[in-house]
């Protein structure tokens, strides 16, 4: 089951008012328009090659990709089944814009691969069929 964020800026279980700026392929900083509170959100289910700490082969272009797609407005949505904060206290989220999922998105375009951490997530089959 997905839940709803429960942050006092960002209300509901789709909110359509998050402004992005992406820090690498699988992490984005939003933010409600008009506000200044910003989070960092782990996009939920992929892993993208790094950009810090030791750049790996196609980082960069997964930190490219992310911000084209992911530019404007998203929408963020947790998932019942999993964590709300991974250890460094990033929010694990899927993240839309329209109806198209930007981490499934990220699996099809072969940028990141599918990332399971505990229990599976709630959309780890349609992630994984991607993948393929």
């Amino acid at each position: 089951m997905l839940a709803e964020i429960v942050t006092a800026t960002i209300p509901a279980k789709y909110d359509d008012n998050v402004k992005v700026d992406v820090v690498d392929g699988d992490t984005i900083d939003v933010r409600r328009l008009g506000s200044r509170k910003l989070y960092r959100v782990r996009l939920l289910g992929i892993d993208t090659p790094e950009v810090f700490g030791g750049e790996e082969c196609g980082g960069e272009e997964a930190s490219r990709r992310m911000g084209l797609i992911a530019k404007g407005i998203v929408r963020v949505r947790t998932d019942s089944s999993q964590p709300r904060r991974d250890r460094y206290n990033r929010l694990l989220a899927y993240v839309s814009k329209g109806r198209r999922d930007l981490n499934k998105r990220m699996i099809s375009l072969g940028l990141a691969k599918v990332y399971v951490v505990g229990e599976r997530f709630s959309a780890y089959t349609s992630y994984k069929r991607a993948q393929e």
